[in-house]
């Protein structure tokens, strides 16, 4: 559980430091915001939203392994089911 629990952190870091970056490009005040470029801002926000599926997906992943005796058998379904979809084309 340990290591669960030290990947989750680990991309929650990574994940903050995207959202950072962003509030800064964003930012009208911001005199870094115009070295952004779109092209630069729109793989920021890809990024970003990558790692929001990410997280989402293994906590998910993570409530299913760690939980499964506990789960009911429609809670697994969702769950499975939602990861189906997020790798869905």
């Amino acid at each position: 559980i340990g290591v669960l629990l030290d990947h989750v952190a680990a991309h929650r870091v990574t994940d903050a430091v995207y959202a950072q970056d962003l509030i800064v490009a964003l930012d009208p005040r911001s005199i870094e915001a115009d070295r952004f470029a779109p092209d630069m801002l729109g793989y920021m926000l890809l990024c970003f939203f990558d790692g929001c599926r990410r997280a989402t997906d293994f906590t998910e992943l993570a409530i299913l392994t760690l939980g499964h005796a506990r789960l009911t058998r429609a809670a697994r379904m969702r769950l499975t089911d939602s990861l189906a979809r997020s790798t869905s084309p």
